[in-house]
């Protein structure tokens, strides 16, 4: 059993990742792993079902189109989200006070370490639900350049709110998301390669 949740995990990793690729030419995926041990079927479960939950929002929302909403930065001035998008490709990390706090963390490095090669304007960190004074505290605890905005709840078409996951993808101007993606903390590698995959294909030039 364990070794047949092995080979379908494997499968499922290798189509994600090749559906996301599609006609870009990334390095090669063979360094992608779970990258902690895992000991007993429930957690190679867990990972399973992250991936499937992943493949399925992937499926259902890229290329959504969402509907402008205002939000709010860390002095409190509104401003329509659309203002805040050009020609130019951005990174949206989306999240809210109910998601795992590891997988946000860890993302937030990622995108630091991303806006070091693309520029602090091409990185847009969306806050749900905290308060101005949470979102000032978070900015300011981690040393953030990125900037990080206040939304209400539901702001996002409600993407992702049953599921209770963070999400990044890649918008324009047009507010379509392209290249939706759930970041998996156990699988350090896996978000590495679409964070590789993005700059090539839309943060580059």
């Amino acid at each position: 059993m364990k070794n047949a949740l092995i080979v379908i995990l494997t499968v499922l990793l290798a189509g994600s990742v090749a559906l996301n690729v599609l006609s870009s030419a990334p390095k090669p995926q063979s360094d992608i792993q779970v990258d902690e041990p895992m000991d007993s079927l429930m957690q190679y479960k867990a990972i399973l079902e992250l991936l499937t939950s992943s493949s399925k929002a992937q499926f259902r929302y890229s290329g959504h189109i969402f509907k402008d909403f205002t939000v709010k930065d860390i002095n409190n001035n509104e401003v329509p989200f659309s203002s805040l998008l050009d020609e130019n490709n951005s990174v949206i990390f989306k999240f809210s006070k109910y998601n795992c706090s590891v997988c946000i963390e860890k993302e937030v490095e990622r995108l630091a370490k991303l806006s070091e090669k693309v520029g602090e304007n091409r990185i847009i960190i969306l806050s749900e639900g905290h308060s101005i004074r949470e979102t000032l505290a978070f900015v300011q605890d981690r040393k953030l350049n990125i900037k990080v905005f206040t939304i209400p709840v539901g702001a996002m078409d409600d993407v992702m709110e049953k599921e209770n996951m963070p999400f990044v993808c890649i918008m324009n101007r047009d507010m379509k998301a392209d290249m939706f993606f759930i970041p998996i903390k156990e699988m350090k590698s896996y978000t590495d390669s679409y964070h590789d995959i993005i700059f090539d294909r839309y943060l580059k030039n």
